[in-house]
């Protein structure tokens, strides 16, 4: 069950954290009409998935220690 919970955290962040970022992004993208400023967008784009997934690594780590594996011995 606290799988299950965990999964459902990361599943909900993903969609309410991530998603809307990228369709920022690439709304942006497309109303940009320079390539040097589509350019800055990207670069942008990649170190702030970066960073999230760096976020989204010290979490998975914290959930899957809050877990208690049982084992059926």
């Amino acid at each position: 069950m606290l799988r299950f919970r965990n999964d459902a955290i990361i599943t909900l962040s993903i969609i309410c954290l991530q998603l809307p970022f990228e369709l920022v992004c690439a709304h942006w993208y497309e109303i940009i009409g320079s390539d040097i400023l589509k350019f800055g967008l990207t670069t942008i784009y990649l170190f702030a998935i970066q960073y999230f997934t760096q976020i989204g690594g010290k979490v998975s780590v914290k959930l899957i220690k809050r877990e208690k594996n049982v084992s059926s011995y």
